[in-house]
């Protein structure tokens, strides 16, 4: 995107750091939520196999 801006010669809507500290945020954000939803899926199917006698 940066490239675009420059092609068109006007300034960036955010400088690069802050955009890619962005971008890091929504990529671990999204890792964490899928492990989380992962981690809790299995919890769950553990303590259904314990409570099945």
């Amino acid at each position: 995107m940066g490239a675009v801006y420059w092609a068109l010669g006007i300034t960036s809507p955010a400088p690069p750091l802050t955009g890619l500290t962005g971008l890091l945020g929504i990529v671990l954000g999204e890792r964490a939520t899928t492990w989380g939803r992962g981690r809790l899926a299995a919890l769950r199917q553990h303590h259904r196999r314990e409570d099945t006698p």
